[in-house]
């Protein structure tokens, strides 16, 4: 494999953004920082970048396909992983599930709105709105163990990164969220919430009918 002819420090710093890659899915072009206008870069895109065919012929020996991305704000560089049978997909809760369709078409809104070099944010009060008030996704507002755990989760996947101005509680949308949730899957999704929503109603007649 390519990667053997690399010199040893080279190795070193290989293995470990393959880990990087298989842990997080992503690496972006610049790091995420708290100062979110100055545009820092990532020493691990960039080596990525240098030894791109390394790293796709390691990577595709294990299933995964090696991506690269600039039409965000923030270049990445991202895995997928097209195998039914794969280890590594996630299975999100219901909550965590909305938080996720309501940030993709926020992000998708403000792409639009925005110059490419803004970075995309919401206050987490901002989300509970579209969720209870504008989407009506739900009839009430979850209790804050099961927010705090649906963002931890989110911030986990890399598609938001979480920050406090003062009092106030931030997540910084990230463009990996296009990955993670393609029109594709919003339609998937959206029609099983929708057979769900269906299946309780006719719980319900039924229940009357009793």
């Amino acid at each position: 494999m390519k990667v053997e002819t690399l010199m040893e420090n080279q190795r070193e710093e290989f293995s470990r953004i393959v880990n990087i890659l298989l842990a997080e899915n992503c690496v972006y072009q610049y790091n995420k920082i708290k100062n979110f206008e100055k545009k820092e870069r990532n020493e691990d895109y960039t080596f990525i970048s240098d030894h791109w065919e390394y790293f796709d012929e390691y990577l595709r020996y294990a299933g995964w396909i090696l991506q690269k991305d600039r039409s965000s704000y923030m270049g990445m560089i991202y895995i997928t992983n097209e195998r039914e049978d794969c280890a590594c997909k996630y299975q999100l809760n219901m909550l965590e599930t909305m938080f996720l369709l309501i940030l993709r078409n926020y992000y998708e809104e403000k792409m639009l709105e925005l110059d490419a070099s803004l970075t995309i944010r919401i206050t987490t009060n901002e989300l509970l709105r579209l969720l209870v008030d504008v989407f009506a996704l739900v009839s009430s507002k979850p209790s804050s163990t099961m927010i705090s755990s649906a963002i931890m989760t989110l911030q986990r996947l890399n598609v938001v990164q979480r920050y406090h101005v003062e009092e106030e509680e931030y997540l910084w949308v990230l463009p990996y969220i296009t990955c993670v949730l393609t029109p594709e899957h919003i339609d998937h999704i959206l029609k099983n919430i929708h057979n769900e929503e269906e299946g309780d109603e006719d719980e319900t007649e039924e229940n009357a009918v009793d």
